[in-house]
């Protein structure tokens, strides 16, 4: 599991590190570890972790839960509204104190809603169809378990326990996962699923049809 600690506290990353700190390592070779297997994840002093060499975070903002808007049915076509290609932007991980982030901007491919479909452009075998429930959530309308080993090599990693950081691979696992839709802005989709939380861009030529407020 990794636990990205403030400035002090421990950081822990599975075996490796909990053995290192066991031996006395220094907290440089210690944190070495981390980043090295995250890719870069760092701790900020706002308490949000992430691999992201910029502060493009939506989550940098402290009052990013005030700017996203649920999605209802009623509202709008919540169908028409997804229709189209989405860009993966991150994928962050909530707990008691802070939250994780990975970013996807380099990943592979898109997520694509289609006639009610979903899915990734790059992993065909885990389309779905869906309905979106007068809670605002996008419900599979079939069962499928996902591994938590990847299949698609455009997503590449493994999902572990919750208190891990997000793998790209936890982005079809939230798709799948009935989560709860909202918005941020016209073009900005976060799909919540327990302590996930996946955020989407609409891709630059599919326009949204909501007007900005």
């Amino acid at each position: 599991m990794l636990f990205v600690g403030r400035p002090g506290e421990r950081l822990i990353f599975g075996k490796f590190v909990s053995i290192c700190l066991a031996i006395g390592c220094t907290a440089a070779l210690v944190a070495g570890i981390v980043l090295s297997s995250m890719g870069g994840a760092f701790d900020s002093p706002s308490g949000i972790s992430s691999n992201r060499s910029d502060s493009g975070s939506i989550f940098d903002d402290a009052g990013w839960r005030d700017r996203a808007r649920p999605i209802r049915q009623g509202q709008l076509s919540v169908e028409d509204y997804l229709d189209g290609e989405w860009r993966l932007v991150e994928i962050a991980r909530e707990n008691a104190e802070r939250i994780v982030v990975n970013d996807l901007r380099q990943a592979q491919g898109r997520i694509v809603f289609a006639n009610a479909v979903a899915g990734h452009a790059q992993c065909p075998q885990h389309d779905f169809a869906y309905r979106v429930d007068e809670e605002g959530r996008l419900r599979k309308l079939r069962r499928e378990i996902l591994s938590n080993a990847s299949d698609c090599p455009a997503l590449p990693g493994i999902s572990y326990p919750l208190d891990a950081a997000p793998v790209a691979w936890d982005a079809m696992r939230v798709l799948h996962g009935d989560p709860e839709l909202s918005i941020m802005g016209m073009d900005l989709l976060l799909l919540s699923r327990g302590t996930d939380i996946l955020v989407l861009r609409r891709q630059p030529d599919a326009p949204s049809p909501i007007p900005a407020r």
